[in-house]
């Protein structure tokens, strides 16, 4: 069993955030609409991406996205 927060988030165009995860920490996020580049990568509706020891998370979109992110211990 893992203990895990979870959040949704939605991005309009342009926007983006960043996210602090302690590097002890790991996390999903899903994309669940548009399309949102994580760190670097473009992942579009339907794509999930792993995340660990990454400390900050950058979390971007040309268009609109809407995401789910875990974050697992």
């Amino acid at each position: 069993n893992a203990n895990a927060k979870l959040f949704a988030g939605k991005l309009e165009n342009g926007n983006d955030i960043k996210y602090l995860l302690s590097k002890e920490l790991s996390a999903w996020i899903q994309i669940i609409k548009g399309d949102v580049t994580v760190n670097g990568n473009l992942l579009e509706a339907g794509d999930g991406a792993s995340l660990s020891s990454e400390g900050e998370i950058q979390l971007r979109t040309q268009n609109q996205g809407e995401f789910l992110l875990f974050e697992l211990t």
